[in-house]
């Protein structure tokens, strides 16, 4: 673990949450939402809500405004999403995480997925120093992190690749398009503006990117209408 997250936890150490964070609620919300949840997963979940909770004034990792509802929200949302994301995986190739931050949806999906290898992309070496230590804490075996830009990873090199609040669609694929291998699939994590980010993709991109609507969920307590949109690599 580095110096630089070492020097972030003292601080939080010492600094109160910016949430005062229940596990016993958190924990009673995923059993009614997610049923299908056994006992140890929910635990992990748990310690990565706590994790969260603790690290988020010093790493700026959600708005804090979201911390409160951070199970309904992002924990929910990662969820629901893997669920729909692992059918439609590209056999036998690691799903990479961009721009993964506090480790939205990659972490979840690990979790989720524990046979399935997920590398986290980020820039920011502190986040991902915190996913790291999440990782370790709730003994999720199956991830690895990458301090890199996107556009710096070897030509196409990567087959499965998701994002949450990464970029547009079009801004996404534009920086993807060397990297993702021909016929590589990438799941697109989008709120109510998804249609519309759609449209907006440029038509020379189009023949780059073959864009689809995998399915669209419900967030718990009424927190938003989220669509999982995939967008597959043209092989020609």
């Amino acid at each position: 673990m580095s110096r630089d997250f070492i020097s972030e936890a003292s601080k939080t150490s010492s600094t109160p949450p910016e949430f005062d964070f229940d596990p016993v609620i958190s924990r009673a919300n995923y059993e009614s939402w997610f049923p299908e949840l056994n006992s140890l997963l929910i635990d992990k979940l748990l310690i990565y809500q706590g994790e969260l909770n603790k690290f988020n004034k010093a790493l700026h990792l959600v708005p804090p405004r979201t911390l409160k509802f951070a199970d309904s929200l992002h924990f929910s949302d990662a969820i629901l999403a893997s669920s729909l994301i692992r059918p439609h995986l590209l056999y036998n190739a690691p799903l990479h995480d961009f721009g993964s931050g506090a480790g939205f949806p990659g972490l979840v999906f690990a979790l989720m997925n524990p046979d399935i290898e997920v590398v986290l992309v980020d820039r920011d070496s502190a986040k991902l120093e915190f996913c790291t230590q999440v990782a370790l804490a709730a003994e999720i075996r199956n991830v690895a992190v990458v301090v890199k830009d996107v556009e710096d990873f070897e030509h196409a090199s990567i087959r499965n690749v998701t994002a949450r609040g990464y970029n547009t669609l079009a801004k996404s694929v534009m920086r993807a398009r060397k990297t993702v291998a021909p016929g590589g699939r990438f799941f697109h994590l989008k709120g109510q503006s998804w249609a519309s980010e759609l449209s907006a993709i440029p038509p020379q991109l189009l023949t780059l990117w073959t864009p689809s609507l995998i399915g669209r969920y419900s967030l718990p307590e009424e927190r938003g209408e989220m669509a999982l949109v995939l967008t597959e690599k043209s092989t020609e």
